[in-house]
């Protein structure tokens, strides 16, 4: 069986030492995996593992490319439905209009009458930034937020009946559209990268500035109509000029003008970039193909773009926040900047899996022959920056342990004993405004503690590419498997007798790369949270100045190992701990079931097929021996869906968990 699966060279002489086997699996016996699977796959569960497996799967033939552009249209479908019952329920059911008098008030929602006591989820806080990003916008009455509702509506219908269109029409419109890839890339830089960004730049300057002046001065804003003429616009400023975006309280900030800049020169930049075609038409000189030539290769692409814009997002919503009033809103700065890291971290982990699928399926190895011939290099310098950075970065809490221990506190890595400050990032200096009550946070001073868990965070990223970019370029061929295009892109593990397949599949890499992921967001979203927040608390005990007298707990506490797991996991838990039969009851609860979804991943994850496959047939023959027979066999997860699910509790669980911590941390004493 073996010399029919694979056949074994073994070279004479060779530097590499290398194995060629043959990956042909037509000739493999009746009864293996492979074959199995596809004949029982309809009689049994194994057919619904497969359906969720398979669900990004595709490839570029004419019917797959119609579902993949049908589920497109769909989405964005959804995404409407979305954005028209957040404004809804914003214009019946929230405090906008109070918050707009007093944006010192909390924002809430889903505010319903006091029937039996239910004052615990009455209301709602919001902290999602939409009533800061709906005065950004303009938007100063109800009705206003009713009509862009019922447009959300509309333009979901409009994109669910294009995408019934575009899956069912026997048209020839379709096929053309969704194999010119060259031209639907074209289409999205200048339709809805370039001319949205243009018509945003317009509404910023006709509509939300002007509106903005308005209300900073006190003035009645006029009708949205009366202002999109030049004219309109420069009388407002004239008469009341810009002073009233520049004040420095944090409440409306300068970076509003600078925004309508920046999307006016962002659209002539995509506007001319697709004209000249440098994304979707230019041949890279190290690779004879187009990008616009894979599905995959354009989704990994955008991916990669879409996920970078979104850190560098997170990075400015508190370093130069563009929303009035976010700057003092600190549960919606906290939320926005962790969610938008956990978004561009999953966005970039996509860009390596479709990448990997688009090197498998959509191009020959030739096409990438100068990269592929230089992976063990850049592979060999990866590992090594990563074990620099690990033994050095993690040595430096381990110093401090050891030194807190032996009761020696001046030999320690700290402000107050060795200091190890940045050097190039020193320009990034703190400024704290205290107005009455409020307090804003902008930048961030810099100190030993960050210098240490910077290299923390240099560590798990580079991790995390190394893993990444070892799936990437293994995707195709490796040491072991010289071809791997009838394996495609996840392949179940045979073990070490039969060729070694186990943990080398594109999808094994994305599933490792996800964990690691996890440890890299995780630690970023900490390190902002536990500095930020204590930033907060330092501030106001030092008698509301405006300069920081007291150093924070984050500088004196983060500095070893024991300060992250006292002073911010175990200290900072307080609030969502004891939240039960109080207004945070909502995160409390939260808390408490992400952990139970959390902890059944390790159910998934720590067991093997044949344990579940076992327990199974346990079951089955139970229900053989009472005549109760399922018509469709139950199966085991295979090990690469058991990972699936174990992966995606875990992650969901982790989020949860973090999520609900957060907000019942930063609510509770700076809300």
């Amino acid at each position: 069986v073996y010399q029919e699966r694979f056949d074994i060279v073994q070279p004479h002489c060779s530097s590499e030492h290398t194995i060629s086997l043959n990956t042909d699996f037509s000739k493999a016996a009746f009864g293996s995996a492979t074959g199995l699977v596809a004949k029982a796959a309809s009689q049994t569960t194994t057919a619904i593992w497969n359906l969720h497996a398979d669900a990004h799967d595709f490839s570029n033939s004419s019917y797959l490319s119609k579902q993949v552009f049908a589920a497109n249209l769909a989405h964005i479908g959804v995404v409407f439905i979305w954005l028209s019952g957040m404004h809804f329920h914003g214009a019946y059911f929230s405090n906008y209009l109070d918050w707009l008098q007093d944006p010192s008030i909390a924002p809430t929602a889903q505010q319903v009458s006091n029937i039996a006591n239910q004052s615990v989820l009455n209301p709602i806080r919001v902290t999602s930034g939409f009533f800061n990003l709906w005065l950004a916008e303009g938007i100063t009455s109800t009705y206003q937020l009713k009509v862009i509702a019922a447009f959300g509506l509309i333009a979901s219908a409009l994109c669910f009946l294009g995408s019934y269109f575009h899956m069912h029409s026997s048209t020839s419109f379709t096929r053309v559209l969704n194999t010119k890839l060259t031209s639907l890339s074209t289409h999205h830089l200048v339709g809805l990268l370039g001319l949205g960004s243009l018509a945003w730049a317009g509404h910023l300057i006709h509509i939300s500035l002007p509106v903005n002046i308005l209300l900073n001065a006190g003035v009645a804003v006029p009708s949205p109509h009366s202002l999109l003429s030049s004219k309109a616009v420069a009388t407002i400023v004239e008469q009341l000029s810009f002073s009233a975006l520049t004040s420095s309280d944090g409440y409306v900030w300068q970076p509003l003008v600078y925004s309508a800049m920046h999307h006016f020169a962002l659209a002539l930049v995509l506007i001319v970039g697709s004209v000249l075609g440098p994304l979707s038409t230019a041949s890279n000189p190290l690779m004879s193909f187009t990008v616009g030539s894979s599905w995959h290769l354009v989704l990994g692409v955008q991916l990669f773009v879409t996920g970078t814009a979104s850190v560098l997002y997170a990075q400015m919503s508190n370093a130069y926040p563009v929303y009035p009033y976010l700057l003092t809103d600190h549960p919606t700065v906290v939320s926005l900047f962790v969610h938008h890291m956990w978004i561009g971290g999953f966005f970039l982990v996509g860009a390596f899996a479709h990448l990997s699928i688009g090197l498998v399926r959509d191009t020959l190895p030739q096409s990438f022959s100068v990269v592929l011939t230089q992976r063990d290099i850049i592979l060999g310098h990866l590992t090594w920056v990563v074990a620099f950075l690990g033994v050095h970065s993690f040595g430096l809490y381990v110093h401090n342990d050891t030194m807190q221990a032996l009761g020696r506190p001046d030999d320690m890595f700290s402000d107050n004993a060795i200091s190890l400050l940045p050097v190039f990032a020193r320009w990034s200096t703190l400024t704290l405004n205290s107005t009455g009550s409020a307090v804003s946070v902008l930048g961030v001073e810099l100190s030993t503690a960050d210098f240490m868990v910077t290299h923390i965070h240099a560590f798990t990223i580079h991790t995390t590419v190394l893993i990444l970019v070892k799936g990437f370029l293994y995707a195709r061929s490796s040491r072991l498997v010289n071809d791997k295009y009838k394996l495609d892109f996840r392949y179940p593990c045979d073990g070490p007798g039969r060729g070694g397949t186990c943990q080398i599949s594109p999808w094994d890499h994305v599933f490792l790369g996800l964990f690691w992921m996890y440890n890299s967001i995780s630690v970023v979203i900490f390190h902002f949270f536990w500095e930020y927040q204590s930033n907060l608390a330092s501030i106001k005990a030092s008698a509301g100045g405006s300069i920081r007298a007291l150093a924070s707990d984050f500088e004196l506490n983060s500095i070893n190992t024991n300060g992250w797991l006292r002073n911010f996991l175990w200290s900072g838990a307080a609030q969502v701990i004891q939240s039960y039969g109080s207004p945070l009851a909502a995160y409390g609860l939260t808390f408490l079931a992400s952990h139970f979804v959390w902890a059944l991943s390790l159910m998934f994850l720590f067991s093997g097929r044949g344990y579940w496959q076992e327990l199974i047939e346990s079951v089955l023959w139970a229900h053989h021996k009472l005549y109760v027979v399922p018509h469709i066999q139950p199966r085991a997860l295979s090990i690469t869906s058991g990972r699936a699910v174990g992966l995606t509790h875990y992650l969901l669980g982790g989020i949860g968990t973090t999520w609900s911590f957060f907000l019942a941390r930063i609510v509770a004493t700076a809300g």
